[in-house]
């Protein structure tokens, strides 16, 4: 591996991977990345602690590194799908895509979305290469473009990643023209297809009573079949805490909370609600 293992001092395993999870959902990249490294001194046949440490080091666009950790998880687990889906991302990126780092800015979310009718999920249609759709990652946050006929999504660095679903462009457009906000942020990929999340991060003056997404416009992150690949953890490890007062959540609470709904699929479902509430 290209860093040198630091002599971390002794504590317990369980202990440093519960805080390389937790640095990896508040978008701690580089913490993460140290977590993990001490984890897989710790336990060096452990391939969770190697895949974590894999999407930490693509997070901080520290190519070469990943390699080696994920392919160490292969080859401790040969059947492991992230591994897997980590080796085959990596051997898409070249030396010009990897002089860019992958950043996400979706872990420095402005609001926290618990209520469903404020976000949505959607898959991306004419997505790009797999070359191109390995350097996002679930979590990482998308620029819009609008030509008035389509709404395409960018990375930072420029590159065109897909449009939005016709029925989605037009409700964000119009909601748009009312001086509404909205944040779109990778939610699960695969090598040939992307679902992202639409949400609603500002809500004009005197739009309180419509809703972003009707029924009819909502899914969450469960209902797509796609590879997702944050982090290794199973439901069981996450719980999606609800607040009824926003003030109340601190701005690494809701970083926190929203990765959390991404990643669950808990992220979207019915909201029911009164029909003259839906117009604009």
């Amino acid at each position: 591996m290209v860093q040198q293992l630091k002599q971390y001092p002794s504590r317990p395993f369980e202990e440093v991977k519960s805080e390389a999870v937790t640095a990896a959902l508040a978008g701690n990249w580089q913490e993460a990345a140290d977590l993990n490294y001490e984890a897989v001194e710790l336990s060096p046949e452990d391939s969770g602690s190697f895949n974590r440490l894999a999407t930490a080091l693509i997070e901080l666009g520290r190519f070469s590194e990943a390699r080696h950790a994920a392919g160490k998880a292969l080859s401790l687990d040969p059947d492991n799908k992230i591994a897997r889906k980590h080796v085959n991302r990596l051997s898409q990126l070249d030396g010009t895509v990897a002089a860019a780092p992958v950043t996400s800015g979706a872990r420095v979310a402005a609001k926290f979305i618990t209520d469903s009718a404020k976000a949505t999920v959607t898959e991306l249609v004419n997505p790009a290469s797999a070359r191109v759709l390995a350097t996002v990652s679930p979590g990482q946050e998308l620029q819009l473009s609008d030509n008035g006929v389509r709404m395409e999504l960018h990375t930072r660095a420029g590159e065109r990643i897909g449009s939005l679903e016709v029925h989605i462009a037009q409700r964000v457009r119009k909601l748009r023209e009312k001086n509404n906000r909205y944040e779109f942020s990778v939610a699960k990929l695969s090598d040939s297809a992307i679902a992202v999340m639409v949400a609603e991060t500002f809500c004009a003056p005197g739009m309180a009573s419509v809703v972003s997404f009707p029924p009819s416009l909502q899914r969450s992150v469960a209902d797509f079949g796609l590879d997702d690949e944050l982090i290794e953890e199973s439901d069981e490890d996450i719980e999606v805490v609800e607040h009824e007062d926003d003030d109340s959540i601190t701005p690494e609470a809701e970083r926190t909370e929203r990765l959390k709904s991404i990643m669950s699929g808990r992220l979207g479902g019915a909201y029911h609600v009164e029909d003259e509430n839906l117009s604009i």
